[in-house]
């Protein structure tokens, strides 16, 4: 029986050539831009845990997490970073939190889209900017908090995404096209402030969202809530009560809010009045009743639930109804006295 180790396994044989040998080393430049992705592998992907305008050197740790299947990442250069860049966690079902460096000042197009397992998230004041699609088919995304330096929200930045109300902070100068389209769930979105641009198709297949806006004298408002049909709304609110002290005298009553003043409280808006209750009443509409001599500073809060609107005080000083001096009841005495003697009764002319 012929063994199995009978013939020689020599493999393939070429030719030895190291056309380097005599060629000296050449250090490589360092490119002036790396993208260091977060997930190089299949398990989890990692939190950053370097921030925008961080220092970094070669070998430091970028990026890990606790999940149980991941690896850690670490820098292959020196440099400072810069930005999350497009797609950083595209499509990562497994990332169910993220809560981002305080200094990101962008969120790149793709960033997040498709993490469907993306429950919430936390953007710090630094962001200026959430670009296109960011947040796009993240199915599970129901809470996200916005800081106060977000100006521009991209094209489709939430399309697809399972959030019931956003607060829009009152730095917030453009929304994009398709920005909130198909979010079935969305009912209310509340603006800080005054929004510049709202694409026309913002809330595509979108139906029943109130937006809360800030109401604006000439009636000119970028907000664009789509057909009747749909049942959106736009709900104006705002307070602004005059600077000047206002002067009662006991008894009399007047609206806060007259001379220059206004209150737009829509529904859902509730106007809160402190005061005090000594010197005057104020009613739910503003009007003021002037009870007893005193100085009270009226502050007035519109609330959305636990969400501050608006503001404004305005002082009221109150004094007693002036009595008249007793030289004019003389004066009152003797006119009454001449007319009797200047006018004979109907009896005398009898």
């Amino acid at each position: 029986m012929p063994s199995l180790f009978s013939k020689a396994l020599n493999g393939v044989s070429v030719k030895h050539c190291k056309n380097t040998a005599n060629s000296a080393a050449v250090r490589m430049p360092v490119p002036d831009k790396v993208v260091i992705p977060m997930i190089q592998h299949m398990g989890a992907p990692c939190e950053p845990l370097v921030k925008v305008k961080d220092t970094v050197t070669v070998g430091q740790l970028l990026g890990d997490t606790d999940a149980f299947l991941s690896a850690p990442i670490h820098s292959s250069v020196s440099g400072t970073v810069t930005a999350i860049e497009d797609g950083a966690f595209k499509d990562q079902t497994e990332l169910t939190v993220l809560t981002l460096p305080s200094t990101i000042t962008f969120i790149g197009d793709f960033a997040f889209a498709g993490c469907t397992a993306l429950g919430s998230i936390q953007i710090p004041g630094s962001t200026i900017s959430i670009g296109a699609s960011a947040f796009e088919g993240c199915t599970s995304l129901a809470s996200i908090a916005l800081g106060g330096g977000l100006r521009t929200i991209g094209e489709r930045a939430f399309a697809g995404t399972a959030l019931t109300e956003l607060i829009l902070p009152a730095s917030v100068q453009s929304i994009g096209s398709i920005a909130f389209a198909g979010c079935e769930q969305l009912r209310t979105i509340v603006a800080r402030g005054t929004v510049a641009h709202v694409s026309e198709t913002a809330f595509a297949d979108v139906a029943g969202v109130s937006i809360y806006a800030p109401y604006a004298e000439d009636s000119d408002y970028a907000w664009n809530i789509g057909p009747v049909a749909s049942a959106n709304h736009l709900l104006s609110y705002g307070v602004r009560a005059p600077e000047s002290v206002l002067s009662l005298q006991t008894g009399q009553e007047v609206n806060l809010f007259a001379d220059d003043g206004y209150l737009h409280a829509p529904d859902g808006v509730e106007a809160q009045f402190a005061y005090n209750a000594k010197a005057i009443t104020v009613d739910a509409t503003g009007n003021i009743a002037a009870v007893q001599p005193g100085t009270s500073t009226v502050t007035i809060q519109l609330r959305l639930q636990d969400q501050l609107l608006a503001n404004a005080t305005r002082t009221v000083r109150v004094t007693h109804v002036a009595e008249p001096s007793a030289e004019s009841s003389d004066e009152g005495i003797e006119a009454e006295s001449e007319s009797a003697i200047d006018e004979p009764s109907a009896d005398a002319a009898d």
